[in-house]
């Protein structure tokens, strides 16, 4: 069993999301405006940052950060 961020693809750079409503037509019609947010978020994993739990569901991810001295092995 591992976790469901488990060498798990990249993050997107940036989406598109909503920032509020405009009214169109004489109807009063809402549409959606969009717009384009970055992804501020670090990159490397951050669960395994101090390296001190040893998770067994973290060894072997492509994510997980090792630091020297540590032994990281499958029980």
């Amino acid at each position: 069993m591992s976790y469901g961020c488990y060498n798990r693809g990249p993050f997107r750079q940036s989406s598109y999301v909503q920032d509020g409503w405009r009214i169109r037509g004489e109807k009063g019609t809402r549409e959606p405006v969009m717009v384009l947010v970055e992804n501020r978020m670090s990159k490397p994993c951050q669960y395994t940052k101090d390296d001190r739990y040893d998770d067994q569901q973290c060894i072997g991810c492509s994510h997980h950060i090792v630091k020297a001295g540590a032994t990281h092995e499958k029980v």
